[in-house]
Parts: C-alpha cells; structure tokens; sequence
C-alpha cells in the first residue's frame, strides 16, 4: 500500500529491525528523505517536538543560572528544587493552529510529580521562542489537562506573565521575608 512503519518493518522476517533503521538513518523520516519520498501525513511534529526537548533542557538550565544565592537540584523527573524546601516543573507547551489558524495549547500538568509551583512557557506560532508564561501554584486547583486559547478565561489570566522575571522577583521576596 505504499506506506511503511516501525511496527510493519518489525514484522518483517527478512530485512532489518526499525532499531536497525533508527541506528542507520536517523529514523524511518530521515530514510524518507533519502529516498526523496514525502508521506502523505505531516510529520513536522515531531521536528517540532525535538527542537522542544532542546528548548526545555536548556529553559531549565537558564531558569536555574537565574536563582542566584540558592541551593538549585533537578530530579530525574526535571522536578526543580530550591534550597530544599521550593520545588517547580516548566512545561513547555507547543503551538498547534486549528484549521481556522487560530493557536491552541494543550498542556498536561503530571500530578505524580507533586511540584509546589507549575511554570507553563507558551511558545509562539512558530515554536521558536516563549509567547508568554503561565506561574500555577499547586494550592490552587486545575485540571490535569488544560486546553488554552490566544485570550482565556480572566480567572486564568491571573497566572500569565509576559516573562519569567516575576518568578525570580517572587523568589527573591521570599528570601527578603525569610531573613
């Protein structure tokens, strides 16, 4: 029929294992563009989520160069913790254009990682830089999973920030009151 994946090449007996292919090629889309054949689905996701992996490792990393003056240690499960006691996640939330090109977000906040704070980073159309971000702390309740438009609802706009500079504000408050 014309179309290929990791289960059919598993299931063949003769050639080699989609392992083999993701070792060789790159995975099965790089194998596609060797060949010059384009499938008939979009895979530019996965592009996109890729280059999002990317973006969330170093978010992290300039999120924590930031808390200056603070113990800083990230969990396995990329849970963040502040001098022992503050603990937060960053979730960075892909674009997707609805067929109206209106921007939608679908993020899911993992409840089993138990953070006190949720950092939502919204990016742009393009995926390529932070549109804006959303602080949620945990003493509030949200769904686990939440679907955002381009405006929300004013109970929710609360939590939006342009840029993250009022997460080390709020930190370096706490640390005032602390003293």
């Amino acid at each position: 029929h014309g179309k290929i994946s990791g289960f059919i090449i598993d299931e063949d007996d003769n050639g080699p294992s989609s392992s083999v292919v993701a070792s060789r090629f790159g995975g099965l889309l790089n194998a596609y563009k060797l060949i010059n054949y384009t499938p008939e689905r979009d895979y530019r996701f996965i592009e996109i989520n890729s280059a999002l992996r990317v973006r969330h490792a170093d978010t992290i990393k300039t999120i924590c160069k930031e808390i200056t003056n603070s113990e800083v240690t990230i969990s396995e499960n990329k849970l963040i913790t502040i001098n022992k006691s503050l603990t937060f996640t960053i979730i960075l939330a892909r674009c997707r254009k609805t067929s109206t090109d209106k921007c939608r977000w679908i993020v899911r906040l993992d409840r089993s990682i138990n953070s006190d704070i949720n950092i939502i980073v919204r990016m742009n159309s393009l995926n390529s830089v932070p549109l804006d971000y959303y602080i949620l702390p945990s003493i509030d309740s949200f769904e686990n999973e939440l679907n955002l438009k381009e405006n929300n609802s004013l109970f929710f706009e609360m939590y939006r920030f342009d840029d993250i500079k009022i997460f080390f504000k709020m930190l370096s408050t706490n640390k005032k009151e602390v003293a």
